[in-house]
């Protein structure tokens, strides 16, 4: 009975010997496809985080453009809209209109930029205008006859002597005081005459528009050292400060608008 049971036993090895050392296709294609299943799966998630690496660096790179792109508004806006406003000051300043409020808005958008000191300039002109060639003209020679013909007109004569004089007299001086005589001469320049009244170079070159020849003749006059000159002289001078101002924004403006393009 043992034998037969030792006998038994060796078969039964022998078998699970044989079984196990014989490779089943069907489970080799099994395990190949396990494999593949999971060479996919870890393909799959190498790519995803190189596609997550990837997307992140292009919105940290979108976020920064976007962060250029605000500074580039802001500053192309700020220069877009000092130079909108300078050219609303200079429309209204040379239709001689009042530009106070336009000039209050250039010097409140300026602030803070190279144009600040410019604005400021013309702000303070904007208080007064600029005066055209005409009314510079009208009054200067009111200055004049104010500064030089009354004082030149003779004094009035006592009653008594007044009441002696003929009426033609009286006539007379009434119109040499009041009447201004203009003739064109041969040349074709306009002559200026006044009964026994001298009208100097400055007066002429007043009358012509010359303001800056005037000017120079009036600085070496001593006749023409008052404030009331002076301030003609000023004001003489206003359009051509606001002209030179006005030139210098736009410039700046301009620049600073292609310098932000170029950043």
């Amino acid at each position: 009975k043992l034998e037969n049971k030792v006998a038994l036993l060796e078969k039964a090895l022998r078998t699970h010997l044989q079984n196990d050392t014989v490779i089943n296709p069907a489970d080799i294609a099994s395990l190949n496809e396990k494999f593949d299943n999971l060479n996919k799966i870890n393909s799959e998630i190498l790519d995803s985080k190189a596609n997550l690496s990837a997307v992140m660096g292009l919105v940290e790179r979108l976020d920064s453009l976007e962060a250029d792109v605000k500074k580039l508004n802001a500053g192309t806006s700020n220069s877009a809209l000092v130079l909108t406003a300078a050219a609303l000051v200079e429309n209204a300043a040379k239709k001689r209109q009042p530009f106070m409020y336009e000039a209050s808005v250039l010097e409140n958008l300026s602030r803070g930029t190279p144009m600040e000191k410019s604005a400021q300039i013309i702000a303070g002109l904007s208080i007064k205008g600029i005066p055209s060639k005409e009314e510079l003209i009208d009054r200067f020679i009111k200055l004049y006859e104010v500064s030089f013909i009354e004082k030149e007109k003779p004094q009035p004569a006592s009653d008594a002597l007044q009441r002696q004089k003929d009426w033609k007299q009286n006539l007379k001086e009434k119109f040499e005081s009041m009447l201004v005589i203009e003739k064109i001469s041969e040349g074709g320049e306009l002559e200026l005459a006044k009964a026994e009244i001298s009208i100097d170079d400055v007066y002429r070159l007043v009358r012509d528009g010359d303001f800056e020849t005037a000017v120079l003749k009036m600085t070496a006059d001593k006749n023409y050292q008052t404030e009331a000159f002076e301030i003609w002289v000023e004001d003489t001078r206003a359009e051509k400060i606001f002209d030179k101002q006005m030139a210098k924004i736009k410039a700046l403006t301009l620049g600073e608008m292609k310098s932000e393009v170029l950043r």
